[in-house]
């Protein structure tokens, strides 16, 4: 579910860093199409793996250029490291992809305002820049938070 967004972006020259979190090495979904993605895009693509239930010793498996692995849980450090301080293009990181479960998410919001990676003063509701896709992909029961910009208003 990330792999596709991922390439959609980097085809069209954007930069693309990436925080996966299993609990081991393992785990890691679509590990092959990352580091293909990391081997055709090596200055805009990076991808760290957070793997909790593992040993450091095991974290020191083979790693393409821009990949690392790291031992432990993803928290608000890991977000400032990957997505704080200038991009290529000298700003900041503008959207976040976020797959996984409705706590998972909240979890998410908490770490990018406490790592500062955005200015949660600015808007009311939901944040416009977090794209999320549930655990169960496109069958999940998720509705837009804003009507489309086709959906016909009517007056009450």
């Amino acid at each position: 579910e990330c792999v596709g967004p991922a390439a959609a972006l980097l085809e069209n020259g954007g930069e693309v860093r990436m925080v996966t979190a299993n609990r081991n090495a393992e785990d890691v979904v679509l590990l092959e199409e990352l580091r293909e993605l990391l081997v055709k895009y090596p200055t805009r693509f990076r991808v760290r793996h957070c793997i909790s239930q593992t040993t450091a010793a095991e974290t020191n498996l083979a790693m393409v250029e821009n990949e690392s692995m790291t031992q432990g849980r993803v928290d608000y450090r890991v977000l400032m490291e990957e997505f704080g301080g200038k991009w290529r293009d000298g700003g900041a990181a503008e959207h976040f992809l976020m797959v996984g479960t409705a706590a998972m998410e909240q979890a998410v919001i908490g770490m990018i305002a406490r790592a500062r990676l955005y200015d949660f003063s600015k808007i009311r509701g939901h944040p416009l820049f977090l794209l999320i896709k549930g655990p169960h992909g496109d069958n999940s029961k998720w509705v837009a938070l804003s009507p489309s910009e086709s959906d016909e208003f009517v007056e009450l």
